[in-house]
């Protein structure tokens, strides 16, 4: 799927779910054991955010992506993962040095060799099913403003909820009918309260003949609850994991701490509509 199919998709409401496999999930695919020097809370092991790794989130997620059925859906378009960083996963590269400061090289008292990591990542690619499509949201914040303008416009005309953070009610730009609000840490803690709040509005919706659209902005919870509700949805609502899109559109003083990522303030000031920018 590219992007022009996925945005004629939500306009025409042909539901899917997508979902986004970058960075703190990879690491959660190949376990999180081989990694001791990012504390995130009483000196457990977590991401940059500060978000915990669960055994149960890492076998969620590598469930998800090594699933035969999971599979035969993301051929049809029907659920859609985007695995990125290059591609390393799924097309590991020649350049072992390159691969290896992703996963490990700045991290001195990482617990595992440079040969193990890499055994990690070979064993991961042989074991993935699905189609890995590239990212059809966030590649397109800094190359097509355009896009995400679309992207945004088609969820105002359509009946979106969003699950995220309270923050994200800031964005005015995007008119949501709904929010489900999770905390902004360690959400899947509470992914069964997360669940069922979905399950209830789809159900509220569903006696009415209605679909919906869910964005999903909870970390690495996100593909974990997707994946649980995936089936439950298919072709009644479409799931999105939207990651940290909206943060884009924030200033610093308003997420003091998250970490940032492609942060260009100036250019989304320049390239998006004025309102797009919270202070």
């Amino acid at each position: 799927m590219d992007v022009e199919k996925f945005l004629n998709n939500l306009k025409e409401n042909k539901h899917f779910s997508f979902v986004r496999y970058q960075d703190g999930e990879l690491i959660a695919l190949v376990k999180y054991d081989w990694i001791n020097d990012i504390p995130a809370v009483q000196n457990k092991i977590g991401n940059c955010d500060g978000h915990l790794y669960f055994d149960e989130m890492c076998n969620g997620l590598n469930d998800a992506v090594c699933s035969v059925k999971n599979g035969s859906y993301s051929h049809n378009d029907k659920y859609i993962f985007s695995i990125t960083l290059d591609g390393i996963i799924y097309c590991i590269k020649d350049d072992v040095k390159n691969i290896y400061g992703l996963y490990g090289a700045d991290w001195p008292n990482r617990k595992k060799s440079k040969d193990e990591i890499l055994k990690m990542l070979y064993n991961l690619k042989e074991n993935i099913k699905v189609k890995i499509t590239p990212d059809l949201i966030n590649n397109y914040i800094y190359s097509t403003p355009l896009y995400i303008v679309e992207f945004i416009n088609i969820l105002n005309m359509k009946n979106t909820i969003i699950i995220g953070p309270e923050y994200l009610k800031k964005f005015k730009p995007l008119n949501a009918k709904k929010y489900i609000s999770i905390p902004l840490k360690n959400c899947f803690l509470q992914k069964t309260n997360i669940i069922s709040d979905v399950e209830n509005t789809m159900n509220r919706y569903e006696n009415k003949n209605e679909g919906r659209i869910f964005l999903f902005s909870a970390s690495m919870a996100t593909n974990y609850m997707i994946d649980k509700l995936f089936e439950r949805s298919l072709d009644k609502h479409t799931l999105i994991d939207t990651g940290s899109l909206f943060d884009n559109f924030f200033s610093k003083n308003c997420l003091p701490n998250l970490a940032r990522r492609n942060y260009k303030p100036e250019f989304i000031k320049k390239n998006y509509p004025n309102n797009y920018w919270i202070e």
